[in-house]
């Protein structure tokens, strides 16, 4: 049985010189893919032998193109129309490989999809094919993705996911695909024989499969895939038809785990959580918290604190009831007051992996959001003493720096640390400084004033001391969009 805790214990031992992802691509009508990623494997690691492959198929499995003839910098990002053209719809496998140990086999970056119009919408690597040191799964072991927001409107939005195949043809590849409300009741189902050829691949549009009335009352959607040579964590969530945009996120798998709960050693008086759902919030953006009714069977008990800014204190707002086996759970934070707070639980049977899903929006005319996938933090969570990523940044844009730290024990430290942005012929360390429970938002335009209508890519890494609760977000937006996603 594999748990969060043994999850992070084996990767102590894990040894990889190879990392890679997928992503899905759909270039047409002025559309742009950015691939961008902060080198965070020389600066962490002394990793100075990093070489990054990128082969571009198309939807029938044909290799159309080898890119690999660069020198990796700080920052990195590639814009694909430059290196495949304007018209091109299939999948990249991104592969890094070194001759030292990399470790993770998932590298740290981030895939922006840019509409037409310059709308943007970012998520960091999902899905992989497994390395050929890797075991493969039981030829006859699905697993269920879901966990992505439905949107739909006739002719206008509708929900979508990708697939591929690995370099193993197969005789059959069935999917099953169930859309279901939110009382976990399933409105349709349908059944997917494709997928056969090496490295075939397609982008599924619900709308083709589903009904307008069926999709109208649709919450959750649920795809069963063979995972056996795949890591599937699928790139989904909902394509705006006419503006030609993907907005963006990942899948997570239903959860089934029956063992994975946090231990009961860790309810002691000096701990005042066992797991906590944060927040930060700047006042630009709204954000609502969703849990979907995914996860393993429990009853909570959690209490919301919000930072009172005056007094520098968490103020109970009172005792919420979350049951997010069964149940959808959605707290909307509209008020510009909110900025920090979280929802904590200290009690028995508490699942160790609560997914929950991060929607920050600003009612732009476009109804972009984002949909960033993570969840409550376990208190079996290792500290994280680094944290990075990339955003893409013009004259019209705003990215935001969302840092928190947020104590599970009683005995309490202070934090300090450097933020440091990276970028073409460009540079800049801010010091920054956490009180015991404290939070930041960094305004990128407070540090650089960026003059370029055309987006450009950034990095950003933080390095901090007592690192326990810390962790970051980040967004980008405007009157058009929102653009978010966690820190690796």
């Amino acid at each position: 049985m594999t748990t969060l805790k043994k999850d992070f214990d084996l990767r102590k031992n894990w040894y990889s010189n190879r990392s890679s992802c997928v992503f899905p691509l759909d270039l047409k009508k002025g559309s742009e893919f950015c691939l961008s990623f902060f080198n965070y494997w020389k600066q962490k690691n002394n990793i100075d032998d990093l070489k990054m492959n990128l082969r571009f198929y198309n939807e029938r499995g044909q290799l159309k193109k080898i890119f690999s003839d660069y020198i990796i910098s700080d920052h990195n990002e590639f814009f694909f129309r430059e290196i495949v053209g304007n018209n091109f719809k299939g999948i990249v496998d991104v592969e890094f490989i070194s001759t030292k140990n990399l470790r993770y086999s998932f590298p740290g970056i981030t895939g922006f999809y840019i509409s037409p119009k310059k709308d943007v919408s970012g998520v960091h690597a999902a899905g992989r094919i497994l390395s050929s040191n890797e075991l493969l799964s039981n030829k006859n072991e699905y697993i269920e993705e879901t966990n992505f927001s439905l949107k739909y409107k006739r002719n206008q939005i509708t929900p979508f996911f990708s697939l591929y195949n690995s370099h193993i043809p197969k005789k059959n590849n069935l999917v099953t695909v169930k859309i279901l409300d939110d009382k976990k009741n399933i409105i349709s189902k349908t059944k997917i024989n494709f997928l056969k050829k090496s490295y075939e691949n397609k982008i599924f549009y619900l709308k083709d499969f589903f009904t307008d009335k069926s999709l109208a009352k649709a919450k959750i959607c649920i795809v069963k895939v063979k995972n056996n040579e795949l890591f599937t964590r699928m790139v989904c969530g909902n394509y705006h038809v006419k503006n030609h945009h993907y907005e963006v996120t990942h899948s997570y798998p239903v959860q089934k785990t029956d063992g994975d709960y946090i231990s009961k050693s860790y309810l002691k008086k000096n701990v005042k959580h066992v797991s906590y759902l944060p927040f930060v919030k700047p006042k630009e953006l709204n954000l609502k918290l969703r849990v979907f009714p995914t996860n393993l069977k429990s009853n909570l008990n959690a209490s919301l604190f919000i930072f009172n800014k005056s007094l520098k204190i968490f103020e109970n707002k009172g005792l919420f009831k979350i049951k997010p086996h069964k149940n959808f759970f959605e707290f909307d934070l509209k008020n510009k007051d909110e900025e920090f707070g979280f929802f904590g639980i200290k009690q028995n049977n508490v699942p160790s992996r609560i997914t929950t899903n991060f929607i920050y929006g600003n009612g732009n005319k476009n109804g972009y959001d984002t949909d960033i996938a993570l969840g409550f933090k376990s208190i079996e969570y290792p500290n994280k003493f680094t944290h990075c990523g990339s955003f893409l940044s013009s004259k019209n844009t705003e990215t935001v720096i969302l840092i928190r730290k947020i104590h599970y024990f009683k005995n309490k430290k202070n934090s300090d640390g450097y933020l440091n942005f990276y970028g073409k012929n460009f540079k800049k360390k801010i010091k920054i400084s956490l009180n015991k429970d404290d939070y930041k938002i960094v305004y990128f335009s407070k540090f650089h004033k960026n003059t370029n209508s055309d987006l450009t890519g950034f990095s950003w890494m933080l390095n901090c001391n007592n690192a326990e609760g810390i962790e970051v977000f980040w967004n980008t937006f405007n009157k058009n969009f929102v653009s978010g996603c966690h820190s690796f």
